[in-house]
């Protein structure tokens, strides 16, 4: 008995044979139930009908596939991807037939419609990105044929990358700058000045503020790349220099422009206002041009200054960063000695509680031993001991075994549920040294001394057994 499939072209054989009314029915039949497929069929009458297309069917259409109630309980991510998109191809076609001012409206429809599912349906934020890129993409393609309105489009576009959720679309200046032409970007220019000048005014968040405010100044930067203006740039940043960030901001946009030696000024303006609290990519930025420079001993001196100012409880931070600086500038043998010396006098002057961070230092440089020593002969915390206990215990696990029975024995013997708790973390830490060097019956003979010696302590013993 031979068995056969039914190929695409029986299929196609048997639909041939069956009338129009058939048809029609069995195509209706399967739209009562399938809301994609019947939004499909509507988007294709729509856009055939004789009086003109009907652009309402479209927009019900991208709100079924980006809010529907049925999305956000049970539709697989990649079913939601392929409806979306479905539904932009179907607006595709009309800039194919000629219908770019409605593509255009329709496109910013549907982003405002993604930001508000973005909310509310979980399945879309996996995607949210791409499917904004698509629509951008198109819109961008409409505008280009239909050329709307440039102050009109600049408000647009401002509007995208200013709203927080429009994160996906924050460099559509740079995609749009052909089509805002002088008018556009002067309008787009206003809207950012409004903008920073309301930020100025206001009594919102800090936190908030300062979300805009990095959000305006990443727009600047963008303005000011494409317009080539900046001085106007410039001029409207200066309006705050509250803070070294904001000195740096300027910086970096004349030497985005190549405009070095006025980076360099507003860079060193920026260090003069703020000697004491001086922002650290600051001070990169003018270390690296003084680099440029040769000026060596500027260098040099701005990032000793910048690691002295270090907060006490940030100095293990700045101790590395004082490296990486010092390493660019081929000068750490210089400073790796004057820098320990400091973190030593901090000790000696009780601004630092105990020799944590001298012993941090050693085990980040890979001075084992050095970090021994300190942790032996100085006061550390329990942490960074063991932290050390573990390195040096490696190469000397003698030593360390022997102070891992005495500190198991101190904890058992304070008796409290978090002392035997200790106890039984040095335990696993004895454990597994003595695994590594293949002791492990010598620890099962300790363990089970231990278990005996302290069999009364049921809390204790439950904990390791």
């Amino acid at each position: 008995m031979t068995s056969s499939f039914m190929s695409a072209n029986d299929l196609r054989a048997y639909l041939e044979q069956q009338e129009k009314s058939e048809l029609i029915e069995l195509i209706l039949e399967r739209a009562k139930n399938d809301t994609a497929w019947r939004d499909y069929l509507l988007m294709k009458a729509a856009s055939s009908r004789p009086q003109g297309i009907d652009i309402t069917v479209f927009l019900n259409s991208i709100d079924n596939a980006l809010h529907a109630d049925s999305v956000a309980s049970s539709t697989p991510a990649k079913d939601y991807k392929e409806r979306v998109e479905m539904v932009i191809n179907a607006i595709a076609t009309l800039l194919e037939k000629g219908h770019a001012h409605h593509v255009i409206e329709l496109t910013e429809y549907a982003l405002e419609s993604l930001q508000e599912a973005k909310k509310s349906v979980a399945t879309c934020n996996g995607f949210a990105g791409e499917i904004a890129t698509q629509l951008q993409a198109l819109h961008h393609k409409a505008c280009k044929i239909a050329s709307p309105d440039p102050e009109y489009l600049a408000r647009r576009i401002f509007g995208w990358e200013f709203k927080k959720g429009y994160q996906h679309l924050d460099k559509a200046l740079t995609l749009y700058a052909d089509l805002l032409g002088y008018e556009g970007i002067a309008t787009y220019r206003d809207l950012v000045q409004t903008e920073w000048e309301r930020l100025h005014s206001s009594d919102s968040s800090e936190h908030k503020c300062e979300e805009k405010r990095a959000l305006l100044s990443r727009l600047m930067h963008n303005l000011a790349q494409i317009s080539g203006d900046i001085e106007a740039i410039v001029a409207l940043k200066s309006k705050d220099l509250s803070s070294s960030q904001n000195y740096l901001e300027i910086a970096e946009i004349y030497s985005n422009a190549n405009q070095a030696d006025k980076a360099l000024e507003w860079a060193e303006r920026g260090l003069k206002a703020f000697p004491d609290c001086p922002e650290p990519k600051l001070v990169e930025f003018l270390v690296e041009e003084y680099r440029k420079r040769e000026r060596l001993s500027e260098a040099l001196a701005l990032i000793w200054l910048a690691f002295e100012k270090a907060p006490v409880e940030k100095i293990f931070a700045a101790y590395q960063n004082l490296k990486n600086q010092a390493l660019k500038l081929e000068q750490w043998e210089k400073l790796q000695e004057k820098a320990i010396a400091y973190v030593r006098q901090q000790i000696a002057e009780a601004k630092l509680a105990d020799h944590s961070t001298l012993v941090q230092i050693f085990l980040w440089e890979n001075e084992i031993e050095s970090a021994w020593q300190e942790a032996k002969n100085g006061k550390v915390s329990k942490e960074i001991w063991w932290q050390v206990a573990e390195k040096w215990g490696a190469e000397h696990p003698e030593e360390i075994l022997q102070i891992y029975q005495s500190e198991i024995e101190s904890a058992i013997a304070r008796k409290t549920n978090e002392s035997y708790a200790e106890a039984s973390q040095m335990l696993e830490k004895m454990r597994d040294l003595m695994l590594k060097i293949n002791r492990e019956n010598e620890f099962n003979v300790y363990l089970n001394e231990i278990r005996k010696n302290h069999k009364n302590k049921r809390n204790f013993i439950k904990l390791i057994s």
